[in-house]
C-alpha cells in the first residue's frame, strides 16, 4: 500500500472489527491471506480498493471477510527512494489518462466550465438512478 505510505515490513497495528467506515484501511481475508485494502461503498455495494490506482477495485463477495482495521502503524524502516518513485510512476500513469480526456475536450472546442457542468450533470444523473434501484 505505497500510495497509503505503507512499506513493506511496516507493521499494521489493528482493532478487530467486522464492520468498517468508509476510508478505512482494512485487513480483508481471501482464502487464508490478507490484504491490506481501502474500504468504500460504491451505490451501497461494499468494494475494496488499493491505494496503487493501477489496480481495480474488488467487489467484497463471500470469498472476503473483514477482519478489522488498522488504527496505526510502526515503521519499520525509512522509505526507499525507489519506493518514492514506483509510486510517482503510478500517479504520473493516472495523470496521463486526465490529460489525454482533457485533450481529448479541448480538441473538440469544450471549455473547463462546460466539462465541469457535464461532470455535475452525469453525477446528479448517477445518483437518481442508484436511488430508483433501492
Amino acid at each position: 500500500m505505497l500510495g497509503a505510505r505503507i512499506n513493506p515490513g511496516d507493521y499494521a497495528i489493528c482493532k478487530q472489527t467486522k464492520v468498517p467506515g468508509n476510508g478505512d484501511i482494512v485487513v480483508a481475508i481471501r482464502q487464508g491471506e490478507a490484504t491490506l485494502k481501502y474500504f468504500f461503498k460504491n451505490n451501497g455495494e461494499p468494494v475494496l480498493r488499493a491505494a496503487n490506482p493501477e489496480y481495480e477495485d474488488i467487489t467484497i463477495d463471500e470469498y472476503y471477510q473483514v477482519e478489522g482495521i488498522i488504527v496505526a502503524l510502526i515503521r519499520k524502516e525509512v522509505t526507499p527512494y525507489y519506493r518514492y518513485q514506483e509510486y510517482i510512476a503510478a500517479k504520473k500513469y493516472t495523470l496521463q489518462e486526465w490529460d489525454e480526456i482533457i485533450e481529448m475536450a479541448v480538441t473538440n472546442g469544450m471549455t473547463p466550465s462546460f466539462i465541469k457542468e457535464i461532470v455535475k450533470n452525469q453525477i446528479e444523473i448517477a445518483k437518481r438512478f442508484s436511488q430508483d434501484k433501492k
